[in-house]
Protein backbone atom coordinates (compact mmCIF):
# COMPACT_ATOMS: atom_id res chain seq x y z
CA UNK A 1 0.00 0.00 0.00
CA UNK A 2 2.79 2.41 0.96
CA UNK A 3 4.59 1.54 -2.26
CA UNK A 4 1.53 2.35 -4.44
CA UNK A 5 1.04 5.65 -2.57
CA UNK A 6 4.67 6.61 -3.26
CA UNK A 7 4.22 5.60 -6.90
CA UNK A 8 1.15 7.88 -7.19
CA UNK A 9 3.06 10.78 -5.58
CA UNK A 10 5.97 10.30 -8.01
CA UNK A 11 3.61 10.22 -11.01
CA UNK A 12 1.92 13.40 -9.76
CA UNK A 13 5.27 15.17 -9.34
CA UNK A 14 6.44 14.02 -12.76
CA UNK A 15 3.20 15.33 -14.32
CA UNK A 16 3.67 18.72 -12.65
CA UNK A 17 7.28 18.87 -13.87
CA UNK A 18 6.25 18.08 -17.45
CA UNK A 19 3.48 20.71 -17.41
CA UNK A 20 5.78 23.33 -15.90
CA UNK A 21 8.51 22.69 -18.46
CA UNK A 22 6.12 22.80 -21.41
CA UNK A 23 4.57 26.09 -20.24
CA UNK A 24 7.96 27.82 -19.88
CA UNK A 25 8.59 27.27 -23.58
CA UNK A 26 5.28 28.78 -24.69
CA UNK A 27 5.27 31.66 -27.12
CA UNK A 28 4.96 34.91 -25.21
CA UNK A 29 2.09 35.96 -27.47
CA UNK A 30 0.04 33.29 -25.67
CA UNK A 31 0.12 35.25 -22.42
CA UNK A 32 -3.08 35.89 -20.56
CA UNK A 33 -5.12 39.03 -21.27
CA UNK A 34 -4.25 40.34 -17.82
CA UNK A 35 -0.54 40.51 -18.66
CA UNK A 36 0.92 43.92 -19.41
CA UNK A 37 1.49 45.04 -23.03
CA UNK A 38 5.25 45.21 -22.35
CA UNK A 39 5.33 41.50 -21.55
CA UNK A 40 3.63 40.49 -24.80
CA UNK A 41 5.81 40.13 -27.85
CA UNK A 42 4.42 41.82 -30.94
CA UNK A 43 4.75 39.50 -33.91
CA UNK A 44 3.40 42.00 -36.45
CA UNK A 45 3.54 45.76 -36.13
CA UNK A 46 1.29 47.65 -38.56
CA UNK A 47 3.35 49.95 -40.79
CA UNK A 48 1.61 53.07 -39.46
CA UNK A 49 2.09 52.27 -35.75
CA UNK A 50 4.86 53.43 -33.42
CA UNK A 51 5.23 52.18 -29.85
CA UNK A 52 6.52 54.25 -26.92
CA UNK A 53 8.11 52.75 -23.82
CA UNK A 54 9.19 54.45 -20.58
CA UNK A 55 11.57 56.92 -22.25
CA UNK A 56 11.95 56.12 -25.97
CA UNK A 57 10.11 55.42 -29.18
CA UNK A 58 10.58 51.67 -29.71
CA UNK A 59 11.53 52.45 -33.30
CA UNK A 60 13.00 55.85 -34.13
CA UNK A 61 11.44 56.16 -37.60
CA UNK A 62 8.40 55.05 -39.53
CA UNK A 63 7.64 55.08 -43.28
CA UNK A 64 4.13 55.82 -44.48
CA UNK A 65 2.32 56.82 -47.65
CA UNK A 66 1.24 60.39 -48.36
CA UNK A 67 -2.17 61.10 -46.82
CA UNK A 68 -1.77 58.51 -44.04
CA UNK A 69 -1.70 59.07 -40.29
CA UNK A 70 0.30 57.21 -37.66
CA UNK A 71 -0.86 55.74 -34.39
CA UNK A 72 1.37 56.21 -31.35
CA UNK A 73 0.84 53.59 -28.63
CA UNK A 74 2.26 54.18 -25.15
CA UNK A 75 3.01 50.78 -23.63
CA UNK A 76 4.14 52.18 -20.30
CA UNK A 77 2.72 54.20 -17.45
CA UNK A 78 5.08 57.07 -18.31
CA UNK A 79 3.88 60.58 -19.16
CA UNK A 80 4.89 61.78 -22.65
CA UNK A 81 4.30 65.04 -24.51
CA UNK A 82 4.91 64.67 -28.26
CA UNK A 83 5.53 67.80 -30.33
CA UNK A 84 7.09 68.88 -33.63
CA UNK A 85 10.90 69.06 -33.49
CA UNK A 86 13.90 67.11 -32.19
CA UNK A 87 16.44 66.90 -29.41
CA UNK A 88 19.73 68.46 -30.48
CA UNK A 89 23.15 66.85 -30.03
CA UNK A 90 23.68 69.39 -27.25
CA UNK A 91 20.75 67.91 -25.29
CA UNK A 92 18.53 70.93 -25.92
CA UNK A 93 15.02 70.48 -27.31
CA UNK A 94 14.49 72.19 -30.65
CA UNK A 95 10.86 72.90 -31.51
CA UNK A 96 10.55 73.01 -35.28
CA UNK A 97 7.43 73.25 -37.38
CA UNK A 98 8.46 71.73 -40.71
CA UNK A 99 6.61 72.78 -43.86
CA UNK A 100 3.93 70.21 -44.65
CA UNK A 101 3.99 68.53 -41.23
CA UNK A 102 0.82 68.32 -39.17
CA UNK A 103 1.12 70.49 -36.05
CA UNK A 104 1.13 68.19 -33.04
CA UNK A 105 1.15 68.65 -29.28
CA UNK A 106 -0.10 65.32 -27.94
CA UNK A 107 -0.14 64.30 -24.28
CA UNK A 108 0.13 60.66 -23.14
CA UNK A 109 -0.76 59.78 -19.57
CA UNK A 110 0.37 56.16 -19.81
CA UNK A 111 -1.00 53.06 -21.50
CA UNK A 112 -2.89 55.06 -24.12
CA UNK A 113 -2.77 55.85 -27.83
CA UNK A 114 -3.14 58.83 -30.12
CA UNK A 115 -3.20 59.35 -33.87
CA UNK A 116 -1.15 62.07 -35.51
CA UNK A 117 -1.59 63.26 -39.05
CA UNK A 118 -2.65 63.06 -41.73
CA UNK A 119 0.67 63.65 -43.47
CA UNK A 120 -0.30 65.35 -46.72
CA UNK A 121 3.19 66.20 -47.97
CA UNK A 122 6.10 63.99 -49.01
CA UNK A 123 9.21 64.36 -46.87
CA UNK A 124 10.73 63.58 -43.49
CA UNK A 125 9.06 65.09 -40.45
CA UNK A 126 10.42 65.10 -36.91
CA UNK A 127 8.68 64.71 -33.57
CA UNK A 128 10.06 64.48 -30.05
CA UNK A 129 8.97 63.94 -26.49
CA UNK A 130 9.42 67.20 -24.62
CA UNK A 131 9.80 65.22 -21.36
CA UNK A 132 12.42 62.59 -22.28
CA UNK A 133 15.75 63.71 -23.69
CA UNK A 134 16.75 62.06 -26.98
CA UNK A 135 13.26 60.63 -27.56
CA UNK A 136 12.99 61.43 -31.28
CA UNK A 137 10.86 60.08 -34.11
CA UNK A 138 11.26 60.63 -37.87
CA UNK A 139 8.16 60.13 -40.01
CA UNK A 140 9.18 59.45 -43.61
CA UNK A 141 6.31 60.15 -46.00
CA UNK A 142 6.47 58.68 -49.50
CA UNK A 143 4.26 59.08 -52.57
Amino acid sequence: MKQSFMCMVMIGLLTLLIVACSRSGMDSTMSSPASSPQSRQRTITPPDTVYLNESQFVQNHVMIKKGASITLIDESSAFHMIANGTWGDDGIAKYQMETGAPKENVQFNGNDRHTIGPFNAVGTFHFYCTVHQDMDLAVIVQK
